[in-house]
């Protein structure tokens, strides 16, 4: 048997399971009974320790909000690391990173004081409240499920406002705004370096939510995520 075959077929079960489930799609269900943890296949153990330690409250939240929680375990691990202290040099805090900006629309929201994201669970909860606005908001573009899952979190990490920008480059560029490889070519011609075409496209010389030059690093944070939360779907189930 050639080494392509055999290669082949090391990755289609796993590429069938990823392909055969939405955000909030159907998964094997598997009951745990009355363990206390959610045990997975092996994974690293920053990922596990977290899943021991606050995997139940990523569910509830994920769950109440129809999405699949291990898409918000993707996120918090690329935003935080798991780290529930830290604090970003623009002053986003906790485990989802959100913005005080963020935390006080979000607060507002929920009917809460923005201290109150100080615990992990209601951080999780705020994060997980954001995340599932803005898919909603991205749902009403008529994407494919995995464009919307990618276009939610270019948002969630650049704003909305970025991504609408994108958008409107890449139809500018005759590239199709729903595409997720249009988006990512586009989020890099949003730079200053760019601002001759930006006049062709806005009609002045800058994007309607000004320059932004970290394209590469917004393309690079969707990916990552997207793996890791291929990785999540097959090591744990989606109902636990």
């Amino acid at each position: 048997m050639s080494k392509f075959i055999v290669n082949l077929l090391l990755v289609l079960p796993g590429m069938v399971y990823y392909l055969g489930s939405g955000v909030h799609g159907k998964d094997l269900a598997i009951d745990y009974g009355t363990s206390q943890e959610i045990q997975i296949s092996p994974l690293d153990r920053a990922s596990q320790r977290f899943i021991n330690q606050h995997g139940r409250t990523v569910v509830k939240y994920a769950e109440q909000y129809k999405l699949d929680w291990r898409l918000v375990l993707a996120v918090v691990k690329s935003e935080s690391q798991f780290q529930e202290e830290v604090v970003s040099a623009r002053g986003a805090r906790g485990l989802m990173q959100m913005l005080p900006v963020t935390q006080s629309m979000v607060a507002a929201e929920l009917g809460l004081e923005s201290e109150s994201f100080n615990s992990p669970e209601m951080d999780i909860k705020g994060g997980v409240h954001f995340l599932a606005k803005i898919y909603k908001i991205v749902g009403g573009m008529g994407l494919s499920e995995e464009n919307r899952i990618r276009f939610t979190l270019v948002a969630y990490c650049a704003g909305i406002g970025r991504l609408a920008d994108a958008q409107k480059m890449a139809s500018y560029m005759n590239d199709d705004p729903r595409e997720w490889s249009s988006i990512k070519n586009s989020l890099s011609l949003l730079s200053i370096k760019y601002a001759s075409l930006h006049s062709h496209v806005w009609g002045v010389n800058h994007p309607s939510n000004g320059y932004f030059r970290q394209g590469q690093m917004v393309a690079k944070y969707v990916e990552t995520i997207m793996a890791d939360y291929g990785r999540y779907r097959l090591a744990v189930p989606l109902k636990v």
